[in-house]
């Protein structure tokens, strides 16, 4: 379909006057078809004529545009004067071809491709037959041939047909292209593949394509990579070959010489998207028609999109040419297109063809003047040092990327000459200033810098940056953060001021004492910079002064605080005490620390007996006080305890609970700290009753008295068993008693006046002797029990 860059240059040259005597301004017009389907006009003027799917368009060196006419099954040309006529094809479809003869008496078979070489011998692509009967269907990507597709050549001198004699058989040739040397490329879109034919004896070698329709292959050989309808083809100055991979909503490269193929426009997601940005994150919706201009330009028709969009060759950026609304679009124009098929550009990129299928129409657009590179007048500030970022205001002409009145695309891009200079953080403001950060590695070159703007139109001339080492002033500290920092401990600080980022030498950060090391310097900027900093297991606590040094001297000093760490404690004491029970106080510190570690150990008890009440035996005791609190203190370097209670001892008490001990108001060299393990629980369990004593009261001939005396750590009793023994000879009717005790104990645990003496009891039970007498009694033993069990038995004897 596309000419070479040769042939392009020749086209331009010749249609020069068409575009202009046709408009003599910039926008879009029809230049053959009256937009309905059908076949007229032949002899007439082309804006009359009626079309049928025009799928192609060429132009030969003498400036006539040819148009592959499908569903007419012909070639029509329009004169430079703009008067339609047939250049092939008799409107008949079918695979008699009249070779040697006439090529308006020949048969074409649904002629989709149309390509002029620089001879003005034009190349015909004949799709062929088709399975539906609807053309409107002809782009679906599972549409099969029912005959194959065929290339003819009409000779530019006497308008014969020729075959071009292929030796595989054709599926689906959807575009021509023509080289340099006169080679055509073919795209072979049912095929999957793309050929270049040497048009004398129709030899092929492969490009493209595997033949298998998919994705694949990209950065690799593009004969061993997967294509998906291939459309169209362009070739560009250098022969690099581009196509539009329809099925695949991409425009993809095959590189000269290396023939690599890469994706140079879409996402592969069909859609709109991307204008204005990178092509290759734009979204493209079957992309058709394709053609590059000689500055590398890539012009698409978007089938899908009704839209030409164009890649620009110098940017990579995606843009919109045509649409069918208004836009606000720098630069784009508004045709009514109605799946575009083709686009055709010249060498300038200033003037395209487009084949419209459904719209029955081929349009002329004569686009606005590509913009001209830009120019740069001064760069401020114009020096920079080594191991800086500098933000620069670049002042000239052009920097908005695009040559239309009012457009300000973004696009400019800056270059820095020599090595040392990394550009980001472009921003333009304005059509003449834009702003830039130069950051300059540390060892960098000095010296002068050849800075140059970068556009659609190309590069502006160099402006001079120079590096250079300044003579710097000392630094000054303003802030540190964090400004403390505990011991034994690394932390990064922010250090903040001025003039951290001296050339001459390194920056450092000094401390006024030995026991906190500073390293990792980072200088992020002139007022900030980073270092870690290591303060020793044995630091003083308190202020110490940090500084900021450089070569030019050394900063005032700040206050940074050497705070203690967190303490861990351990209790080295039972987590189980019976009741009554006392155990020595043992805590100590996990590790020592350099200073000397104070607090308060407290005790604290909570009851969990039936009848809860606290228990005032739970305490620390020695031999002249008692208390629920010690100051304690740990002498520096130690781990030992030293409680002011000296000798002291928890006692348990008889109630079942949790003793709580826990330390607080902790203070390490004076200073308050957070503490782990601060606290370690102890629990009396809930046990069967204990009967610690027994004893007969009031003993005589009426009965007796048996006083028990114990403890029950819940703090109840739900029975009690007395069991009688005979004396010698003697038989006893009674043996055992149950007598309810539940109601005494429950009375007297849940009367105020046995808090006092936690859950210990002194019951007396009196028995009567109704029959017999006292002498047949030799004992009684007796068991309680109470909600954890029954106690051991107790036994007195009343012999």
């Amino acid at each position: 379909m596309h000419s070479s860059f040769i042939y392009r240059v020749l086209f331009f040259l010749l249609i020069v006057s068409l575009a202009v005597s046709a408009f003599g301004q910039t926008g879009v017009a029809p230049v053959a078809g009256s937009g309905a389907a059908g076949f007229t006009g032949d002899g007439g003027q082309a804006l009359g004529a009626t079309l049928n799917g025009p799928t192609d368009a060429a132009v030969d060196p003498q400036g006539n545009l040819f148009i592959a006419d499908r569903n007419n099954n012909r070639v029509r040309k329009v004169s430079t004067g703009g008067v339609i006529t047939t250049a092939a094809g008799n409107g008949n479809a079918g695979s008699w071809y009249l070779e040697g003869g006439p090529a308006v008496s020949s048969v074409l078979n649904h002629p989709f491709a149309a390509a002029a070489d620089a001879g003005g011998n034009l190349y015909i692509g004949d799709f062929g037959g088709f399975s539906t009967t609807s053309f409107t269907n002809l782009y679906i990507a599972d549409e099969q041939n029912t005959t194959n597709s065929r290339i003819h050549r009409v000779n530019a001198g006497d308008g014969t047909i020729h075959e071009v004699p292929v030796p595989i058989a054709l599926s689906g040739v959807l575009s021509i292209a023509v080289d340099a040397a006169g080679n055509l490329y073919v795209a072979e879109r049912l095929g999957q593949r793309i050929f270049r034919v040497a048009p004398a004896t129709g030899a092929i070698t492969p490009i493209a394509g595997t033949g298998t329709a998919g994705f694949s292959g990209d950065g690799g050989a593009a004969t061993a990579a997967r294509l998906n309808n291939p459309a169209h083809l362009g070739l560009d100055a250098a022969g690099n070959l581009y196509f539009a991979d329809s099925g695949n909503n991409r425009i993809r490269k095959v590189a000269a010489g290396t023939n690599i193929i890469t994706t140079v426009g879409g996402t592969g997601g069909a859609g709109f998207s991307g204008d204005d940005g990178p092509a290759v994150n734009a979204q493209l919706n079957d992309p058709e028609g394709l053609s590059v201009d000689a500055a590398g330009d890539v012009f698409i028709a978007d089938r899908g999109n009704d839209r030409v969009r164009r890649i620009s060759g110098g940017t990579g950026l995606m843009t919109t040419v045509i649409t069918t609304q208004a836009t606000t679009e720098c630069g784009s124009f508004t045709a009514s297109l109605q799946a575009p098929a083709s686009v055709l550009t010249n060498a300038a990129g200033d003037t395209l063809f487009i084949a419209d299928d459904s719209g029955n129409r081929v349009w002329k657009a004569d686009l606005h003047p590509k913009p001209i590179p830009p120019t740069l007048t001064a760069i401020t500030p114009p020096t920079g040092a080594p191991g800086t970022q500098v933000t620069v205001t670049l002042t000239g002409t052009g920097f908005a990327g695009n040559g239309t009145p009012g457009c300000q695309t973004g696009a400019a891009a800056v270059s820095a000459g020599g090595s040392g200079i990394t550009v980001s953080g472009i921003t333009v403001s304005s059509d003449t200033s834009l702003t830039a950060n130069f950051a300059i590695a540390a060892s960098g070159s000095l010296g002068a810098h050849a800075i140059t703007v970068g556009t659609d139109g190309g590069a502006s001339n160099a402006a001079t940056f120079m590096v250079s080492i300044p003579v710097a002033p000392p630094p000054s500290l303003t802030s540190i953060a964090p400004s403390s920092g505990v011991r034994g401990t690394s932390l990064t600080v922010t250090f903040t001021g001025t003039n951290f980022d001296t050339i001459a030498g390194g920056t450092n950060v000094t401390a006024d004492d030995g026991g906190i090391s500073i390293g990792q310097v980072t200088v992020a900027s002139a007022t900030s910079l980073t270092a870690v900093v290591t303060i020793g297991a044995s630091e003083t606590l308190g202020i110490h002064n940090l500084k900021v040094a450089t070569t030019s001297g050394s900063s005032g000093p700040q206050a940074f605080t050497v705070t203690p760490g967190g303490l861990s404690f351990v209790y080295n004491l039972p987590q189980v005490l019976d009741p009554a029970e006392q155990t020595p106080v043992q805590v100590a510190l996990a590790t020592a620390t350099p200073d000397t570690v104070t607090g308060t150990l407290t005790l604290t008890f909570t009851p969990n007996a039936t009848n809860s009440a606290d228990d005032p035996n739970v305490t620390f005791v020695n031999a002249d006080t008692s208390a629920r609190s010690s100051d304690v203190s740990f002498p520096a370097n130690t781990t030992t305890a030293h409680l002011a209670m000296s000798n002291g001892v928890l006692q348990a008490g008889t109630v079942a609970g949790t003793i709580e001990l826990s330390m607080a108001n902790v203070q390490d060299g004076g200073v308050n700290v957070a503490s782990t393990n601060g606290t370690f629980d102890i629990q009396v369990p809930r046990l069967p009753p204990v009967i610690t004593s027994i004893a007969v009261l009031n003993l005589s001939a009426a009965g007796f008295e048996l006083q028990l005396t114990g403890y029950s750590t819940p703090r109840d009793i739900t029975g009690a068993t007395f069991t009688f023994g005979a004396a010698s000879g003697q038989k006893l009717l009674t043996v055992e008693l149950k007598p309810d005790v539940t109601s005494p104990f429950t009375t007297y645990y849940q009367s105020p006046a046995s808090d006092p003496t936690g859950s210990a009891f002194v019951y007396t039970q009196p028995f009567s002797i109704t029959q017999g007498t006292i002498k047949a009694v030799a004992s009684v033993t007796v068991t309680l029990s109470n909600s954890a069990g029954a106690s051991m038995p107790a036994s007195a004897s009343l012999q």
